[in-house]
């Protein structure tokens, strides 16, 4: 019978399957709800003071993409969603190497994540191996997708405009591989009093860079145990948190578990088991039937679909 539902859900072989989309951005447990972004609080937009900037702010800076070069114009910390990490480790792991990547570019910090109030403008900053014809994608709070084509550099900037209210997800496509996406939530217009308490809030901050709203793991993680070992793999991702049974577990890269992308679980066999990983803006996941002491495999890689309110684009 575990057979029958295996092929069910499309097992490549019993030692190894391939996890599957399963939710939105900072969504929860699969969800393709619309995110809903509350900018009733100057805290919040405190948290992203240095990601936006108004239209006074923007002769300098470029409406299309500009190439420079990294050296001297590095970051700090970059953000990732689900931790911060320092540029230099980032830009000598794995992680980094050969993939198309897209940031908001903050005075100190890139990030994947920003909030911002209405009117104001971000800068966008876009790294491709070996540059070349891209494919810039946008789809508004509104459901209309932008389609812009771009020469890209190894290193670009470009300036983007929050024009409407809600939520934005950008991301581009060069060499036939998309980049990860970019949420920005957009909110009230700023007003000075807003200014004033964001600036006063942010200056009482103990620790500086952005914290994105996201659901934080639990503090301890859960010990599973069991006669499977599951082996979950990926090339591209690193740092992602694992949940088996919605019962968070660990972090690739924490807990003496090195930063490879491979983390190891064990699950009771003869038993169907859920589990997922989340890489601080997607879910991967789906229910599978665990054969008694059979090694097992998932694979998975970035999201390269987007799914927004409850779609598939």
């Amino acid at each position: 019978m575990g057979e029958n539902y295996e092929d069910y859900f499309g097992v490549s072989s019993p030692g190894e399957d391939y996890l599957n989309y399963a939710g939105q951005l900072y969504g929860a447990s699969g969800s393709s709800e619309s995110y809903s972004f509350s900018s009733s609080s100057s805290f919040t937009y405190s948290r992203y003071l240095q990601y936006f900037f108004t239209e006074e702010d923007i002769f300098s800076r470029d409406r299309v993409p500009v190439s420079f070069m990294i050296a001297g114009n590095e970051p700090s910390i970059l953000d990732l969603g689900w931790q911060t990490v320092p540029y230099s480790e980032y830009a000598s792991s794995e992680m980094y190497a050969g993939s198309n990547e897209l940031w908001i570019e903050g005075e100190t910090a890139w990030s994947r994540y920003a909030a911002c109030p209405i009117g104001t403008w971000l800068q966008l900053v876009t790294t491709t191996p070996g540059g070349g014809a891209a494919d810039f994608y946008e789809i508004s709070p509104s459901g209309i997708v932008g389609i812009t084509p771009y020469s890209l550099g190894t290193y670009d900037r470009t300036s983007f405009q929050a024009a409407e209210m809600g939520r934005y997800a950008l991301f581009f496509v060069a060499n036939g591989q998309p980049s990860n996406v970019v949420i920005i939530d957009v909110g009230e217009d700023l007003t000075p009093d807003m200014i004033a308490g964001s600036a006063a809030a942010a200056a009482s901050t103990a620790t500086p860079g952005p914290a994105p709203a996201i659901p934080a793991p639990a503090p301890r993680p859960v010990t599973t145990t069991g006669d499977v070992v599951v082996t979950l793999e990926s090339d591209r991702m690193r740092g992602y948190d694992v949940y088996v049974d919605d019962q968070y577990v660990g972090t690739d890269g924490q807990g003496g578990d090195p930063l490879d992308g491979r983390y190891r679980v064990n699950v009771a066999g003869g038993m169907w088991h859920t589990i997922k990983v989340w890489d601080g803006e997607w879910f991967y996941g789906k229910p599978r039937f665990y054969q008694r002491s059979t090694p097992v495999v998932l694979k998975f890689e970035p999201a390269s679909t987007v799914y927004l309110y409850g779609g598939i684009w």
